[in-house]
């Protein structure tokens, strides 16, 4: 539901392409697509507003510097800074695929911007995900 309104713009389908890739054009409908995703499932279903908060708020963060209306602190549900920040993680996975490189980079640019609680959560999922993909690893080299 998150990216919804990605799939069809105006200037075709924009869901696979990293920001860096958009020209100004469809930067402006990119920064508009939590807003944009909100308002297509609202007119087509009737889920939660709670539901519908998230999806707005994707993209925000705690610091208030995400978008696309910079709501953080006590305004920023906790699902959408979860959201938000699994968002983070999979940016810059796709950029960075050495772990121990992409973690770097997660601590110096994007874990600053999130609440302490929820990165602190996060990085022990992330550490159970990643000992679970050495031991894979490994019990693939033994065989």
């Amino acid at each position: 539901l998150q990216d919804l309104a990605l799939y069809r713009t105006p200037q075709g389908d924009l869901s696979e392409k990293m920001p860096s890739q958009l020209n100004q054009e469809q930067m402006n409908v990119y920064l508009q697509h939590p807003t944009m995703s909100a308002d297509l499932v609202a007119s087509h279903t009737d889920v939660p507003q709670v539901t519908l908060q998230v999806v707005r708020q994707h993209h925000e963060r705690k610091d208030r510097t995400g978008f696309p209306n910079r709501v953080g602190g006590n305004q920023l549900h906790p699902m959408a800074e979860i959201l938000s920040l699994i968002n983070s993680y999979y940016d810059v996975s796709k950029q960075i695929e050495d772990d121990a490189t992409a973690i770097q980079e997660l601590a110096k640019s994007v874990f600053p911007h999130y609440s302490e609680n929820i990165v602190t959560a996060f990085k022990q999922v992330l550490g159970n995900i990643l000992k679970d993909k050495i031991h894979a690893a490994h019990a693939e080299q033994t065989k």
